[in-house]
């Protein structure tokens, strides 16, 4: 696991260095068919999903911070030129197959699943008002969470693991050392994060269509579920030892967290964690106005 004090730190294996056709331009072609990602090689669109991924990197980094003790912590931007110094450009890409894999399926998941849900309630209740968007966004958010959280789990072992060699071995390590059941840890924080963030995300931007709103919003919920992201990501990297530092559930781990280390601990990593949330927010609200006139049309003419 990272810490502070690693300095000798391995380099990071490709996933597909012997393949002909890199896997990270498969998976780029997969994100302009469906949407999720632009055909336009501009250096800002680079920028923005390079950036994406630094953040998130950090975000975990910043978040693994002097557990179960309180002293100084290290800032966003020391962080950066450190991991930089350290381990290289190749350390902000750390995870870089899985977080690419969970964006494709959460993402799609969540957006496949709003309007349906939505519509399904319109059946049941007779409207579509905002509570009930509300409730659809929170069950889109918290089913496609569920059952990516292997995914989700695997991304945040490699990005406090510069050593691992590869996206297989290490799921191969965590099933051999801790069970199957360990690829499903923090998946209720997890649920409960995505179900916030997704309501106020798809939701505030079907009433009102505007992207400025569901940004204010998604920031507002960003830094209400900022707790809720800390103690996933610590139930995900702890390990199945009953050692130090291993928490029962999100109740404890984040009693433990507060006892320990104090309440602003709680809200470790939140400046790449608001970054990342204005990012995904407009892209959710962009991607879920053209899913609604694709999807929702089809599954209502079907329903109805």
């Amino acid at each position: 696991m990272w810490s502070s004090n690693d300095n000798n730190l391995g380099t990071v294996v490709p996933l597909a260095a012997d393949c002909e056709v890199p896997w990270q331009d498969c998976l780029s072609s997969l994100f302009v068919k469906i949407g999720i990602r632009s055909q336009d090689k501009k250096p800002g669109n680079k920028f923005k999903m390079d950036s994406n991924s630094s953040a998130d990197v950090i975000k975990v980094r910043l978040q693994m911070q002097l557990v179960g003790q309180k002293g100084p912590l290290t800032g966003m931007g020391n962080l950066f030129f450190r991991m930089l110094r350290d381990e290289g450009p190749k350390s902000f890409y750390l995870g870089l197959g899985p977080a690419l894999t969970r964006s494709l399926l959460y993402g799609g998941m969540r957006l496949g699943l709003y309007e349906p849900s939505k519509y399904v309630c319109e059946l049941a209740f007779g409207s579509t008002n905002i509570l009930v968007k509300l409730a659809s966004g929170a069950f889109a958010g918290s089913v496609a969470t569920a059952l990516t959280n292997p995914v989700e789990v695997l991304k945040v072992r490699l990005q406090v693991n510069p050593d691992s060699k590869d996206a297989l071995g290490e799921m191969r390590k965590i099933y051999v050392e801790e069970g199957a059941m360990a690829l499903w840890k923090g998946v209720g924080p997890a649920m409960a994060r995505a179900a916030a963030l997704t309501s106020s995300q798809l939701a505030t931007y079907d009433e009102s269509k505007r992207v400025r709103s569901s940004m204010v919003a998604g920031v507002v919920s960003t830094l209400m579920t900022a707790p809720i992201d800390t103690v996933k990501t610590r139930l995900m990297l702890q390990k199945e030892s009953g050692g130090p530092g291993s928490y029962r559930n999100g109740f404890h781990c984040g009693y433990q967290i507060i006892r320990t280390e104090g309440p602003r601990a709680l809200y470790k990593g939140l400046q790449p964690r608001l970054l990342l949330g204005a990012y995904s927010t407009q892209n959710a609200g962009v991607l879920q106005s053209n899913t609604s006139r694709q999807i929702g049309s089809k599954f209502k003419r079907h329903m109805f």
